[in-house]
């Protein structure tokens, strides 16, 4: 099997089976031209991908210069709706994923990172913008009832390892991070994703309009954990993998 063939049939992307079978008639990674044409049909107007020269565009580091870039790639979605995408990127192709995936969430990220930016008068880039990047490229969506964040995390430090399972296995799991999506995909190792718990009505939430109303900020720290998530065929913690 292909690499690219097996990214089509990971389990870390399950949730987006229904966009990735936009590209199984590809033997390898769709170029960004390519990209283009099958993914504009179907993006949120008026995005759309623009392809880009290798190296360009992206969000850069936390710290001077790259925050420019960080700022150019804010402005090129919010201006003039272009998802910037470099050629047989398997980094830019999964960032097209959650685009398609969750276009007004991925907007409202853009839309306070750059109201964050509009408010800061610092060195380097504001903190706001930081944890939302690092949700925008590390970040875990985790729907429950029942579970709770202090609960979830209170397990992990227990050996009770079937109460464990029970519990995560009653939530649905939802890989936003692209970087994280990536990091599951190409490495054996474990990487630490920003979580966000929310229950089923706040999540259609999100899927309508981008944040749940009433919230003072899109990512309030009472709801945001670190859990670290294994490389494996899905997304577990890696106390339970």
């Amino acid at each position: 099997m292909s690499f690219w063939a097996s990214y089509l049939g990971s389990g870390v992307l399950c949730h987006y089976k229904k966009w990735l079978d936009l590209f199984e008639g590809y033997n390898e990674m769709p170029g960004a031209t390519d990209l283009a044409i099958i993914c504009n049909k179907y993006l949120m107007k008026p995005l759309r991908v623009q392809p880009v020269e290798t190296g360009t565009g992206g969000l850069g580091s936390a710290s001077g210069s790259k925050s420019l870039g960080l700022l150019s790639y804010l402005r090129d979605i919010a201006v003039h709706q272009c998802i910037p995408t470099r050629d047989h990127n398997l980094h830019d192709f999964l960032n097209l994923l959650t685009w398609l995936a969750f276009p007004r969430l991925k907007l409202e990220i853009v839309d306070h990172s750059l109201r964050a930016f509009r408010d800061f008068t610092g060195p380097g880039r504001p903190a706001a913008v930081d944890r939302l990047t690092i949700f925008d490229e590390a970040g875990l969506i985790y729907v429950t009832e029942q579970a709770s964040l202090p609960g979830v995390l209170a397990l992990a430090q227990t050996k009770r390892d079937q109460e464990k399972r029970h519990l995560w296995d009653c939530g649905r799991v939802i890989g936003l991070g692209h970087g994280l999506l990536e990091h599951l995909l190409t490495k054996n190792s474990t990487v630490f994703a920003m979580t966000l718990f929310v229950n089923d009505a706040e999540y259609r939430q999100l899927l309508q309009v981008g944040r749940v109303e009433g919230w003072q900020e899109l990512l309030p720290p009472s709801r945001l954990g670190s859990l670290p998530i294994q490389s494996t065929s899905m997304l577990l913690p890696a106390w339970l993998a």
